[in-house]
């Protein structure tokens, strides 16, 4: 049985060894396997990740209740996760509802887990988006072939093994074949790449390991031709380039979220559908898509204020008949499936972490720290507004929760940990001054610090 303490959590490994954070890899690997490989267990279809996640289940909520110290964000996106859970009961009964209460729960509170227990310290983030980077690199060399030779070979062939089959969609762009790679959709192919963008560019220590995470994120989302994976990509782009621009000016963070705040208070003042509303209509690439989404949210949100608490079931949504059965606005989904409180709670979740890595970055004062606390933030909080435009589902969901869970462990990461890896790289700095030829102080390139060290 692992063992978690405040420090870091083993395996029966030691601190350096990459076998502490296997759990992480091993899930990250299911959520790439095709659906292809899917089992039945009765009624309840067991994707390789929920096969996984359901086995690692148990000892993770031993690990996490009973071994982890819980903070106030955790306390809120666990009444999230209760709150799912009693929504879909109070529709649905006890018993017709505990099946799906049983996945929801697995797949968002798990993966959670997962992050926020194993990540303990910045060498753990780093292993990870090592691991992420190169499977993106292998997802989208095998994309190239699909999307040209318009072939799901990565669906078609594990198929004749399994007899599995799943309907993927097969429609084309720019006379490509929009490709999935082993997701089971092109938006989710599309999304997971898009996600990974502000993470491996502003961790990344050299100029030429962010030009390489740019390029490969931006192929892989290419490939998919999803708009709301490539209106998430440019959201991170434009978001960590006015990050740069504005170093020098003071509570930025601050000033930034005030103003969302005043823009978004506005919004809802003028407008009738709302900032939520607008978002999801004009925060397009398409004007026929930005149509459907604002009818989808038009009449979606007036069932959804009828049963404002649980929401509503799928088939007593009421909208035209042309208008199509998806829901392209996470959030809206979110309320339609379990009420606008979870959607509250989901979003003061995305806050609460934000707020909190935001305080942890500046106790430790840590310029790697600070590449990472970025990265982070700037990845959810435009995945979150890029949700007005697209639901989250399928394999996104649960990496979407252990994206969370990683914030999560950011905000409490001990300081020791993090001084080990600023001693390190002092260790190294005494070297590089000892043999140098000026003894004169120097700043150093990434910290912006005087060395203590020079002489």
């Amino acid at each position: 049985m692992p063992v978690v303490d405040q420090n870091r959590t083993s395996l029966g490994a030691d601190r350096n060894n990459s076998s502490t954070i296997f759990p992480i890899l091993a899930f990250l690997f299911c959520l790439m396997i095709p659906i292809e490989f899917s089992i039945y267990l009765g009624p309840v279809l067991m994707t390789p990740s929920r096969l996984y996640l359901t086995i690692l289940a148990l000892p993770i909520f031993y690990l996490f209740f009973l071994k982890t110290r819980l903070r106030y964000f955790d306390a809120v996106f666990l009444s999230y996760v209760i709150w799912v859970g009693f929504a879909f009961i109070a529709k649905r009964g006890l018993l017709g509802g505990l099946e799906i209460v049983g996945q929801k729960t697995i797949e968002l509170l798990v993966p959670y887990a997962i992050s926020r227990i194993y990540i303990k310290d910045l060498k753990d983030i780093h292993k990870t988006l090592r691991f992420l980077l190169a499977a993106l690199v292998i997802l989208t060399l095998l994309a190239l072939p699909e999307a040209v030779l318009k072939f799901r070979f990565l669906h078609e062939i594990p198929r004749q093994f399994t007899g599995f089959y799943y309907d993927i969609q097969h429609d084309t762009r720019i006379g490509l074949l929009r490709a999935a790679s082993t997701f089971e959709n092109p938006i989710l192919f599309g999304l997971f790449s898009a996600m990974l963008l502000s993470m491996l560019v502003l961790t990344a220590k050299t100029a030429m390991g962010r030009f390489w995470g740019g390029v490969i994120t931006f192929f892989a989302t290419f490939l998919s031709l999803s708009s709301a994976a490539l209106l998430i990509y440019v959201l991170q782009v434009i978001a960590i380039v006015v990050e740069r621009c504005t170093r020098s000016i003071k509570h930025r963070w601050k000033l930034a979220f005030g103003g969302a705040s005043i823009f978004i208070l506005a919004l809802e003042t003028v407008s009738n559908r709302g900032a939520i509303g607008l978002v999801s209509s004009y925060l397009t690439l398409n004007p026929h898509t930005a149509y459907t989404r604002m009818q989808q949210w038009e009449y979606t949100i007036d069932d959804v204020l009828r049963n404002p608490f649980v929401g509503v079931r799928p088939a007593e949504i009421t909208k035209p008949f042309w208008l199509t059965d998806s829901i392209d606005n996470h959030w809206l989904l979110v309320a339609v499936e379990s009420g606008i409180p979870a959607a509250i709670l989901l979003a003061l979740t995305v806050g609460l972490i934000t707020r909190a890595l935001h305080l942890k970055q500046l106790e430790i004062n840590n310029y790697e720290m600070s590449r990472v606390a970025r990265g982070w933030t700037i990845g959810v909080l435009m995945v979150c507004l890029g949700g007005a435009t697209v639901a989250l589902f399928g394999k996104i969901v649960p990496f979407f929760t252990f994206y969370l869970g990683i914030g999560a462990a950011l905000a409490v990461i001990p300081t020791e940990n993090v001084s080990d890896m600023q001693t390190k790289e002092q260790a190294g700095s005494r070297k590089a001054i000892r043999f140098s030829r000026s003894a004169a102080p120097s700043y150093t390139r990434r910290g912006r610090e005087k060395s203590r060290d020079a002489t």
